[in-house]
């Protein structure tokens, strides 16, 4: 499988770029169900798969529904009580680029920077050329440009890769990602994601406090940024893709089927499957719109029953995490909503096919989805007080992947040569893997004593014990020699 994975990133490397595709887009309608009248809505959309906003309104009296006009068709023929609805964010979008063809500013000419006069969201296009700015002029040494593959209409799904040495995996190097607009609506984590590249960018090197975390950081972690997944949606402000589809109900999951092929979904979804399947990512955040809330798995559960809260085997550094940056954001912890501006997605309301348990329970990678904004789409001059919000979070959530839990390496005790293995932890915690070129493992656990056990075919499975300690720093280093 992971060579498949290899092949189908290859030739999207390698493929020519090509102009985009002007083919008609699936139209996106919006179905708001009143959930008063029906108290078991919830439960009966996630179970039939429908496309429910991030969450119900304050009150819990309704949900918004999204979908194609067949999808409104299914959800008539299966009783629910509906209206449809404009789109605000549609609107809000169709304003602001009315703006845009008057003055000119918006996306194409205003520079990136928070601090700028006039903030503005940036296309596709400007994505592009601000990587390249950074790639081939400002950080050379430091960043590299690299797309994931192409959207449904063609556009690149661009990324950007730090570390002091772009491109080579490293041992002992954790990789971690932030990844943004997965919904096509929600546009503030695109900009995130963007003022971060920026950060980095920025201060790397200086003799500043500030400096001297980002250049410990850059030269001791891969950091991998990928502003949109869904390029497509953001271009018409759906939440879909072209093709009508979430991209975060298209993901393999647990609860519809055990296997983890990219085969007959969409190619945002495909792409993101094939990028993470090359690589050994340690944690990971999504960012969203709707709300402000800290998101952690389980997403779904056995029964479609919202509410009930649903842990994984790693709930409980899940919640620290979460925790972790909702208390550094200005706001987040200070939800009415969400008790510390925190949630268990299933106790929140369940969905299947999501992206970050997807990211754990294939790949053993801690990913949070975060909610950073009431207004999926605000005006851009809100841009700097989003950005003043989650600085801090962000870079001390990246700063976690080196700090907290255990790293080591898996080597062959009589030729030395890393090992691909298996490591598994006492207290019902999820597996994690050693790099196969490297050998190199990552764990991410709150403070107490574990057994660890590390597994490679055809050699003798070694146990160690490892102590975390309360407010830990820096990771516990366990090494593991395996015999034949």
């Amino acid at each position: 499988m992971l060579k498949y994975f290899a092949l189908v990133l290859l030739l999207a490397l390698v493929t020519p770029s090509f102009s985009y595709i002007n083919d008609d887009f699936v139209e996106e309608l919006i179905a708001r169900v009143d959930l008063s009248r029906q108290p078991e809505a919830l439960s009966l959309l996630a179970k039939h798969r429908f496309s429910m906003d991030h969450h119900p309104k304050k009150d819990k009296r309704e949900v918004e529904v999204y979908g194609s006009q067949e999808e409104m068709n299914r959800l008539k023929s299966l009783g629910f009580d509906f209206e449809l609805v404009e789109s605000e964010v549609r609107n809000t979008h169709a304003a602001l680029f009315s703006e845009q063809k008057a003055t000119r500013e918006l996306r194409s000419t205003t520079p990136l920077s928070p601090l700028a006069d006039q903030p503005a969201y940036y296309s596709t296009q400007k994505i592009n050329d601000f990587f390249q700015d950074i790639t081939l002029t400002r950080c050379p040494n430091i960043s590299k440009q690299f797309s994931i593959g192409r959207s449904v209409q063609g556009r690149e799904l661009w990324g950007v890769e730090f570390s002091d040495n772009p491109g080579v995996n490293e041992p002992l190097e954790p990789e971690f990602k932030f990844v943004a607009n997965i919904h096509g609506d929600e546009v503030v984590g695109r900009m995130l994601v963007l003022y971060y590249a920026d950060l980095l960018c920025t201060h790397y090197g200086l003799n500043t406090e500030l400096g001297r975390r980002i250049t410990n950081l850059v030269e001791t972690t891969h950091i991998y940024l990928l502003p949109s997944m869904n390029p497509d949606g953001f271009e018409r402000a759906t939440r879909s893709n072209a093709h009508g589809s979430d991209l975060n109900r298209d993901f393999p999951d647990q609860f519809i089927s055990n296997r983890n092929t990219p085969t007959g979904r969409q190619p945002e979804t495909q792409a993101m499957m094939t990028w993470t399947s090359t690589h050994n990512f340690v944690l990971s955040a999504s960012y969203h719109g709707g709300a402000v809330v800290a998101n952690y798995p389980y997403d779904g559960n056995s029964n479609s029953r919202s509410g009930v809260y649903t842990p994984s085997p790693d709930d409980q550094v899940y919640k620290d995490l979460a925790i972790r940056y909702s208390n550094l954001h200005t706001t987040m912890h200070s939800s009415n909503e969400f008790t510390n501006g925190i949630t268990n997605g299933a106790e929140w309301y369940v969905l299947y096919g999501g992206m970050q348990d997807w990211n754990y329970l294939w790949y053993g990678c801690l990913e949070l989805t975060l909610e950073v904004s009431q207004d999926k789409y605000p005006r851009p001059e809100t841009l700097p007080r989003y950005w003043s919000q989650n600085m801090e979070a962000m870079l001390s959530y990246n700063e976690l992947v080196n700090t907290m839990g255990v790293r080591g390496v898996v080597t062959d005790k009589n030729t030395g040569l890393p090992l691909p293995a298996s490591i598994t932890f006492s207290g019902n915690f999820h597996k994690v893997s050693s790099d196969r070129e490297n050998g190199d493992y990552y764990k991410l656990l709150t403070a107490g004593s574990y057994q660890v056990t590390a597994s490679s075919s055809g050699y003798v499975s070694q146990t160690q014990l490892v102590t975390i300690p309360e407010n830990q720093t820096q990771q516990v280093r366990l090494d593991f020699q395996l015999e034949i």
